[in-house]
């Protein structure tokens, strides 16, 4: 399979959202307060919306328009998901009874499973694209909340701004009365949807009791709202293997930003709108290969292939 070419794929990103790492991102992109949280919108938006704002405040009331609050801009970037540390991007997202003890969300139903993204290197057409992205992403949150004070997106481990920032998706969703349309509808996708694992009766959780026992007590009150993520053919990947395909995978990542005031803490999140595969992760192996057996001799003269894998020097010339 032909993977794909990361310079046309960073071209779609630019055409159909906001790219971090383009110099204008912070001119084309704003902050904007809504009642319980701020999200960034385009200025474009922005100005969409005051303007229909302004025009509705001359009608009847009675004849007034709804007028919709501005659209989130859908910030994009072509990033490397960590492979250690800072990996919950699975289908429990690493949840257990002690979650809340280390951070973490209280219940199971309040999971939200993310990653830490991180420059993908070596990669020649992008080269220097994360750590400009990075950096606007931070002068874009300190309109907020200026440096380390602010908690959930930004990874301050180290001193350097590549270290990278944490992406999410909130896995399930409670049914409410105010909004019984929604969920009938999303009710009706579940039925139709033929792959059991997308659904929250058939959702995995890894032989995780604990979590088990917590989806069991979900079922009749809450939906699933599967990760969008998709290998590099474009196939829609299975909750099971989240963490198998994307975990030190290089991705196209389209996301969404928002900040809010907790505890008088700034909290902001990204989050997942899209994710796309571009580089498949690495292959699992363990440092020291495996042996089935200890050899009662010393087996170093043995020509054998199962000895002593083909190398440059032993591979057999046709003549």
């Amino acid at each position: 399979m032909n993977r794909p070419n990361i310079a046309e794929e960073r071209a779609k990103l630019r055409s159909k959202c906001v790219y971090m790492a383009d110099d204008d991102f912070l001119q084309l992109v704003q902050w904007y307060k809504l009642q319980d949280f701020d999200r960034v919108v385009t200025v474009r938006e922005a100005e969409r919306f005051e303007g229909q704002q302004a025009a509705a405040a001359f009608l009847d009331p009675l004849e007034e328009p709804e007028v919709l609050p501005p659209r989130p801009a859908v910030l994009a970037a072509i990033v490397r998901f960590r492979s250690h540390d800072g990996f919950y991007l699975s289908a429990c997202g690493g949840w257990t009874p002690a979650s809340p003890f280390r951070g973490g969300p209280k219940s199971f139903a309040q999971c939200r499973p993310s990653a830490i993204a991180e420059d993908p290197r070596n990669i020649p057409d992008i080269e220097g694209d994360f750590e400009t992205g990075m950096r606007q992403m931070v002068e874009l949150c300190n309109e907020q909340s200026p440096g380390p004070q602010a908690v959930g997106l930004i990874d301050w481990s180290n001193m350097y701004l590549h270290r990278g920032f944490k992406v999410g998706h909130r896995i399930f969703e409670k049914k409410s009365a105010g909004c019984q349309l929604a969920v009938d509808e999303e009710e009706e996708e579940e039925e139709e949807e033929d792959d059991p694992e997308f659904r929250i009766d058939g959702w995995p959780v890894q032989n995780n009791a604990a979590a088990q026992a917590e989806l069991n007590r979900l079922r009749d009150t809450h939906i699933t709202r599967p990760i969008p993520a998709y290998d590099i053919a474009g196939n829609r990947i299975r909750p099971s293997r989240y963490a198998a395909e994307l975990r030190g995978a290089v991705v196209r990542l389209e996301f969404y930003l928002i900040h809010r005031v907790i505890d008088e803490r700034h909290v902001f999140s990204a989050d997942v709108k899209r994710i796309r595969v571009l580089v498949p992760p690495p292959p699992f192996d363990t440092p020291t290969p495996k042996r089935k057996r200890v050899a009662k001799y010393d087996d170093f003269d043995d020509d054998s292939e199962e000895a002593y894998p083909p190398t440059p020097t032993k591979s057999r010339r046709l003549r």
